[in-house]
Protein backbone atom coordinates (compact mmCIF):
# COMPACT_ATOMS: atom_id res chain seq x y z
CA UNK A 1 0.00 0.00 0.00
CA UNK A 2 0.90 3.41 -0.82
CA UNK A 3 1.99 5.90 1.63
CA UNK A 4 -0.94 8.25 0.47
CA UNK A 5 -3.34 5.57 0.71
CA UNK A 6 -2.56 4.44 4.18
CA UNK A 7 -2.81 7.78 5.20
CA UNK A 8 -6.19 7.79 3.78
CA UNK A 9 -7.14 4.53 5.51
CA UNK A 10 -5.60 5.69 9.09
CA UNK A 11 -8.26 8.71 8.74
CA UNK A 12 -11.31 6.83 7.82
CA UNK A 13 -10.16 4.50 10.62
CA UNK A 14 -10.27 7.58 13.06
CA UNK A 15 -13.52 8.55 11.47
CA UNK A 16 -15.17 5.10 12.09
CA UNK A 17 -13.47 4.15 15.79
CA UNK A 18 -14.10 7.75 17.27
CA UNK A 19 -17.37 9.15 18.44
CA UNK A 20 -15.47 12.40 20.60
CA UNK A 21 -16.48 15.43 18.92
CA UNK A 22 -12.97 16.58 18.50
CA UNK A 23 -10.11 14.57 17.52
CA UNK A 24 -6.66 16.12 18.73
CA UNK A 25 -3.97 16.35 16.08
CA UNK A 26 -1.09 17.32 17.77
CA UNK A 27 -0.68 19.95 20.90
CA UNK A 28 -2.37 22.92 19.49
CA UNK A 29 -4.78 21.54 16.47
CA UNK A 30 -7.99 20.06 17.11
CA UNK A 31 -10.17 18.57 14.26
CA UNK A 32 -13.58 17.79 13.75
CA UNK A 33 -15.13 15.01 12.64
CA UNK A 34 -16.38 16.51 9.76
CA UNK A 35 -12.68 18.31 8.84
CA UNK A 36 -11.04 14.79 8.72
CA UNK A 37 -13.80 13.63 6.36
CA UNK A 38 -12.87 16.81 3.94
CA UNK A 39 -8.88 16.11 5.13
CA UNK A 40 -9.36 12.31 3.86
CA UNK A 41 -10.87 13.62 0.57
CA UNK A 42 -8.08 15.30 0.01
CA UNK A 43 -5.66 12.55 0.79
CA UNK A 44 -8.03 10.48 -1.67
CA UNK A 45 -7.90 13.46 -4.11
CA UNK A 46 -3.59 13.19 -3.88
CA UNK A 47 -4.52 9.29 -4.15
CA UNK A 48 -6.58 9.17 -7.48
CA UNK A 49 -4.23 11.67 -9.07
CA UNK A 50 -0.93 9.37 -8.49
CA UNK A 51 -3.12 6.94 -10.92
CA UNK A 52 -2.98 9.61 -13.74
CA UNK A 53 -1.21 8.42 -16.96
CA UNK A 54 -1.02 11.52 -18.57
CA UNK A 55 -2.51 15.06 -18.36
CA UNK A 56 -2.50 18.93 -19.58
CA UNK A 57 -2.05 21.33 -16.85
CA UNK A 58 -3.12 25.02 -17.51
CA UNK A 59 -1.56 27.19 -14.75
CA UNK A 60 -1.18 31.14 -13.93
CA UNK A 61 1.03 32.58 -11.23
CA UNK A 62 1.07 35.94 -10.06
CA UNK A 63 4.27 36.84 -8.09
CA UNK A 64 5.06 40.58 -5.93
CA UNK A 65 7.90 41.55 -4.03
CA UNK A 66 8.63 44.58 -3.05
CA UNK A 67 11.12 45.72 -0.34
CA UNK A 68 11.45 49.09 1.20
CA UNK A 69 14.80 49.59 2.56
CA UNK A 70 15.94 52.74 4.94
CA UNK A 71 19.66 52.95 4.52
CA UNK A 72 19.16 55.63 7.08
CA UNK A 73 16.81 58.30 8.10
CA UNK A 74 15.21 60.36 5.66
CA UNK A 75 17.48 57.98 2.73
CA UNK A 76 14.77 55.31 1.55
CA UNK A 77 15.51 53.03 -1.43
CA UNK A 78 12.25 51.31 -3.05
CA UNK A 79 12.31 48.32 -5.25
CA UNK A 80 9.14 46.49 -6.83
CA UNK A 81 8.86 43.31 -9.16
CA UNK A 82 5.88 41.71 -10.75
CA UNK A 83 6.31 38.35 -12.66
CA UNK A 84 3.12 37.21 -14.26
CA UNK A 85 3.20 33.40 -15.82
CA UNK A 86 0.73 32.00 -17.96
CA UNK A 87 2.23 28.27 -18.17
CA UNK A 88 0.53 25.05 -20.36
CA UNK A 89 1.92 21.95 -19.79
CA UNK A 90 2.08 18.78 -20.91
CA UNK A 91 2.79 15.27 -19.25
CA UNK A 92 2.99 12.07 -21.13
CA UNK A 93 3.51 10.22 -17.48
CA UNK A 94 2.99 10.94 -14.36
CA UNK A 95 5.85 12.96 -12.44
CA UNK A 96 4.44 12.49 -9.04
CA UNK A 97 5.02 8.58 -9.02
CA UNK A 98 8.08 7.58 -7.59
CA UNK A 99 9.61 5.91 -10.61
CA UNK A 100 9.97 9.28 -12.39
CA UNK A 101 9.86 8.25 -15.98
CA UNK A 102 8.23 11.00 -17.94
CA UNK A 103 8.67 13.77 -20.13
CA UNK A 104 6.99 17.10 -20.18
CA UNK A 105 6.69 20.29 -22.85
CA UNK A 106 5.96 23.73 -20.84
CA UNK A 107 4.97 26.98 -23.09
CA UNK A 108 5.69 29.81 -20.63
CA UNK A 109 4.62 33.24 -21.45
CA UNK A 110 6.08 35.68 -18.74
CA UNK A 111 5.52 39.09 -18.35
CA UNK A 112 8.02 41.07 -16.12
CA UNK A 113 7.40 44.54 -14.29
CA UNK A 114 9.73 46.20 -12.18
CA UNK A 115 10.52 49.34 -10.89
CA UNK A 116 13.50 50.78 -8.18
CA UNK A 117 13.22 54.14 -6.72
CA UNK A 118 16.59 55.18 -4.95
CA UNK A 119 15.29 58.07 -3.12
CA UNK A 120 17.09 60.67 -5.29
CA UNK A 121 15.23 61.79 -8.30
CA UNK A 122 16.73 58.46 -10.23
CA UNK A 123 14.19 55.71 -11.22
CA UNK A 124 14.74 52.81 -13.60
CA UNK A 125 11.81 50.49 -14.80
CA UNK A 126 11.41 47.64 -16.58
CA UNK A 127 8.53 46.03 -18.77
CA UNK A 128 8.96 42.93 -20.51
CA UNK A 129 7.99 39.85 -21.64
CA UNK A 130 9.72 36.08 -22.41
CA UNK A 131 8.39 33.40 -24.21
CA UNK A 132 10.33 30.00 -23.13
CA UNK A 133 9.54 26.62 -23.89
CA UNK A 134 11.36 24.67 -21.63
CA UNK A 135 11.09 20.31 -22.43
CA UNK A 136 11.92 17.39 -20.16
CA UNK A 137 13.26 14.90 -22.15
CA UNK A 138 14.68 11.81 -21.35
CA UNK A 139 16.00 12.93 -17.96
CA UNK A 140 17.44 16.17 -19.35
CA UNK A 141 15.69 19.94 -19.08
CA UNK A 142 16.28 21.93 -22.16
CA UNK A 143 15.11 25.58 -23.21
CA UNK A 144 14.77 28.15 -26.04
CA UNK A 145 13.51 31.72 -25.10
CA UNK A 146 12.75 34.86 -27.03
CA UNK A 147 11.97 38.62 -24.98
CA UNK A 148 10.01 41.58 -26.66
CA UNK A 149 10.15 44.69 -24.89
CA UNK A 150 12.53 45.51 -21.86
CA UNK A 151 15.92 48.57 -21.97
CA UNK A 152 19.05 47.68 -22.67
CA UNK A 153 20.18 47.55 -18.99
CA UNK A 154 18.89 44.17 -19.23
CA UNK A 155 20.98 41.50 -19.30
CA UNK A 156 21.61 39.50 -22.98
CA UNK A 157 19.15 36.81 -23.65
CA UNK A 158 20.93 33.15 -24.79
CA UNK A 159 20.59 32.28 -28.53
CA UNK A 160 17.13 31.25 -29.45
CA UNK A 161 18.46 27.90 -29.89
CA UNK A 162 17.82 24.50 -27.31
CA UNK A 163 20.00 24.63 -24.29
CA UNK A 164 20.62 22.09 -21.48
CA UNK A 165 20.24 23.44 -18.59
CA UNK A 166 19.92 20.10 -16.18
CA UNK A 167 22.89 20.71 -14.25
CA UNK A 168 22.04 24.81 -13.75
CA UNK A 169 18.62 25.75 -14.64
CA UNK A 170 19.72 29.46 -13.39
CA UNK A 171 22.61 29.64 -15.57
CA UNK A 172 21.04 32.42 -17.96
CA UNK A 173 20.89 35.93 -16.09
CA UNK A 174 18.03 37.48 -18.34
CA UNK A 175 16.02 34.15 -17.35
CA UNK A 176 16.14 35.36 -13.48
CA UNK A 177 13.07 35.15 -11.99
CA UNK A 178 11.53 32.68 -14.35
CA UNK A 179 12.21 29.24 -12.21
CA UNK A 180 13.17 27.23 -14.55
CA UNK A 181 14.15 24.69 -12.32
CA UNK A 182 10.46 23.93 -11.26
CA UNK A 183 10.63 21.31 -14.80
CA UNK A 184 13.42 19.34 -12.73
CA UNK A 185 11.72 16.18 -11.02
CA UNK A 186 14.43 17.14 -8.45
CA UNK A 187 15.69 20.35 -8.64
CA UNK A 188 18.51 22.12 -7.07
CA UNK A 189 18.31 24.53 -4.77
CA UNK A 190 17.95 28.37 -5.55
CA UNK A 191 21.47 30.02 -4.56
CA UNK A 192 20.67 33.41 -3.42
CA UNK A 193 21.21 35.44 -0.49
CA UNK A 194 17.49 36.62 0.53
CA UNK A 195 15.86 33.21 1.24
CA UNK A 196 12.86 34.82 0.85
CA UNK A 197 13.34 34.25 -3.01
CA UNK A 198 14.02 30.13 -2.54
CA UNK A 199 10.48 29.34 -1.18
CA UNK A 200 9.08 26.74 -3.00
CA UNK A 201 5.46 27.13 -1.05
CA UNK A 202 3.47 24.26 -3.36
CA UNK A 203 6.72 22.11 -2.60
CA UNK A 204 6.21 22.51 0.52
CA UNK A 205 2.45 22.40 0.97
CA UNK A 206 2.30 19.30 -1.31
CA UNK A 207 5.17 17.42 0.82
CA UNK A 208 4.96 14.46 3.12
CA UNK A 209 4.30 17.25 5.51
CA UNK A 210 0.86 18.59 4.44
CA UNK A 211 -1.10 17.05 7.36
CA UNK A 212 1.05 18.55 10.35
CA UNK A 213 1.34 22.26 8.39
CA UNK A 214 -2.74 22.49 8.01
CA UNK A 215 -4.21 24.48 11.04
CA UNK A 216 -8.04 24.64 9.48
CA UNK A 217 -10.35 23.38 7.00
CA UNK A 218 -13.50 23.80 5.63
CA UNK A 219 -16.50 23.25 2.89
CA UNK A 220 -16.68 26.30 1.12
CA UNK A 221 -19.89 25.14 -1.39
CA UNK A 222 -21.45 22.20 -3.34
CA UNK A 223 -22.45 21.82 -6.65
CA UNK A 224 -19.32 24.88 -8.31
CA UNK A 225 -19.22 23.52 -11.85
CA UNK A 226 -16.31 23.50 -14.31
CA UNK A 227 -15.34 23.69 -17.77
CA UNK A 228 -12.47 20.70 -17.91
CA UNK A 229 -11.34 20.94 -21.41
CA UNK A 230 -12.93 19.53 -24.39
CA UNK A 231 -15.80 21.27 -23.49
CA UNK A 232 -16.56 18.66 -20.33
CA UNK A 233 -18.70 20.29 -17.40
CA UNK A 234 -17.34 18.81 -14.08
CA UNK A 235 -19.69 19.57 -11.08
CA UNK A 236 -16.98 20.26 -8.03
CA UNK A 237 -17.04 20.33 -4.32
CA UNK A 238 -14.59 23.73 -3.24
CA UNK A 239 -12.87 23.21 0.02
CA UNK A 240 -10.62 25.42 1.88
CA UNK A 241 -7.55 24.83 3.53
CA UNK A 242 -5.48 27.21 5.58
CA UNK A 243 -2.11 26.25 6.69
CA UNK A 244 0.15 27.43 10.02
CA UNK A 245 2.37 30.42 8.50
CA UNK A 246 4.79 29.11 11.20
CA UNK A 247 4.88 25.61 10.44
CA UNK A 248 5.29 26.38 6.76
CA UNK A 249 7.79 29.11 7.33
CA UNK A 250 10.03 26.64 9.61
CA UNK A 251 10.06 24.42 6.56
CA UNK A 252 10.91 27.06 3.96
CA UNK A 253 14.20 28.55 5.74
CA UNK A 254 15.01 25.03 6.82
CA UNK A 255 18.88 25.08 6.99
CA UNK A 256 18.89 28.94 6.71
CA UNK A 257 21.25 31.07 9.14
CA UNK A 258 18.80 32.53 11.71
CA UNK A 259 15.80 30.46 10.53
CA UNK A 260 14.35 31.54 13.72
CA UNK A 261 14.45 35.42 13.33
CA UNK A 262 13.30 34.90 9.85
CA UNK A 263 10.55 33.18 11.23
CA UNK A 264 9.43 35.67 13.93
CA UNK A 265 9.68 38.16 10.95
CA UNK A 266 7.05 36.48 9.28
CA UNK A 267 4.68 34.54 10.54
CA UNK A 268 2.62 37.32 11.57
CA UNK A 269 -0.92 38.87 11.16
CA UNK A 270 -0.31 39.68 7.45
CA UNK A 271 0.62 36.11 6.37
CA UNK A 272 -1.62 34.50 4.43
CA UNK A 273 -1.50 31.17 3.34
CA UNK A 274 -4.29 28.98 1.91
CA UNK A 275 -5.18 26.36 -0.89
CA UNK A 276 -8.86 26.06 -2.53
CA UNK A 277 -9.58 22.97 -4.34
CA UNK A 278 -12.61 22.15 -6.49
CA UNK A 279 -13.02 18.09 -6.23
CA UNK A 280 -15.48 16.79 -8.56
CA UNK A 281 -18.41 15.57 -6.39
CA UNK A 282 -18.16 11.86 -7.85
CA UNK A 283 -14.94 10.75 -8.13
CA UNK A 284 -12.97 13.30 -5.98
CA UNK A 285 -10.63 14.13 -9.04
CA UNK A 286 -8.65 17.16 -8.29
CA UNK A 287 -10.06 19.89 -11.29
CA UNK A 288 -8.63 22.82 -10.07
CA UNK A 289 -6.54 24.32 -7.35
CA UNK A 290 -5.78 28.04 -5.87
CA UNK A 291 -2.98 28.86 -3.95
CA UNK A 292 -2.64 31.82 -1.90
CA UNK A 293 0.49 32.89 -0.03
CA UNK A 294 1.57 36.02 1.56
CA UNK A 295 3.85 37.39 4.04
CA UNK A 296 5.15 40.96 4.93
CA UNK A 297 8.03 41.50 7.27
CA UNK A 298 11.17 43.70 8.93
CA UNK A 299 13.69 41.03 9.09
CA UNK A 300 16.80 41.88 10.02
CA UNK A 301 19.06 43.03 6.82
CA UNK A 302 21.59 40.76 7.73
CA UNK A 303 19.57 37.94 6.61
CA UNK A 304 17.68 38.78 3.57
CA UNK A 305 21.31 39.85 2.13
CA UNK A 306 22.77 43.02 3.33
CA UNK A 307 26.04 43.60 4.49
CA UNK A 308 27.34 45.06 7.54
CA UNK A 309 28.29 48.45 6.11
CA UNK A 310 25.21 48.54 3.38
CA UNK A 311 22.94 50.29 6.12
CA UNK A 312 23.27 52.79 9.36
CA UNK A 313 22.66 51.29 12.38
CA UNK A 314 19.02 52.80 11.92
CA UNK A 315 18.21 51.65 8.79
CA UNK A 316 15.91 48.54 8.10
CA UNK A 317 14.56 46.33 5.62
CA UNK A 318 10.64 45.91 4.80
CA UNK A 319 9.58 43.01 3.07
CA UNK A 320 5.90 41.99 1.22
CA UNK A 321 6.12 38.52 -1.05
CA UNK A 322 2.75 37.48 -2.01
CA UNK A 323 2.73 34.87 -4.78
CA UNK A 324 -0.51 32.75 -6.04
CA UNK A 325 -1.07 30.53 -8.28
CA UNK A 326 -4.37 28.86 -10.14
CA UNK A 327 -3.86 25.73 -11.96
CA UNK A 328 -6.33 23.81 -14.09
CA UNK A 329 -5.90 19.91 -14.89
CA UNK A 330 -6.92 18.81 -18.41
CA UNK A 331 -7.13 16.13 -20.74
CA UNK A 332 -6.25 13.16 -17.92
CA UNK A 333 -5.33 10.12 -19.45
CA UNK A 334 -5.63 11.14 -23.05
CA UNK A 335 -2.48 9.89 -24.69
CA UNK A 336 0.35 12.70 -25.41
CA UNK A 337 3.29 12.51 -27.31
CA UNK A 338 6.31 14.78 -26.40
CA UNK A 339 8.72 15.12 -29.33
CA UNK A 340 12.42 15.30 -28.61
CA UNK A 341 14.08 18.87 -28.96
CA UNK A 342 15.65 19.31 -31.94
CA UNK A 343 19.00 19.40 -31.33
CA UNK A 344 21.62 20.41 -34.06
Amino acid sequence: MSKQLAIVALIIMLLTVTQATIVAQDDDRVFTPQQLALISQVEASLAEQATWQSYRVLQIDAQNYRERVIVTEGTVFENHQSITSVINIAYDANPHTSELHYNSDALLTVEVLSNSDFGNGIQLSENYEVVVNARYYDGRLYIQALRNGGSENLAPMPDFTWHDVTENPNQFEALQGINLRRFLPDPPPIMSSNPVFGIDFIGIVNSPLFLELISDIELVSEGDVILNGAGAEVTTRQILITFDPIRVLAAAFSGVIGRERLIAAFANDDAEMTLTLWLDTTTSRRVFEQYVFGIRGTPNPLLVGYGLNDLEPDGSVQLTYSYTSDILFADINIPITILPPDIR
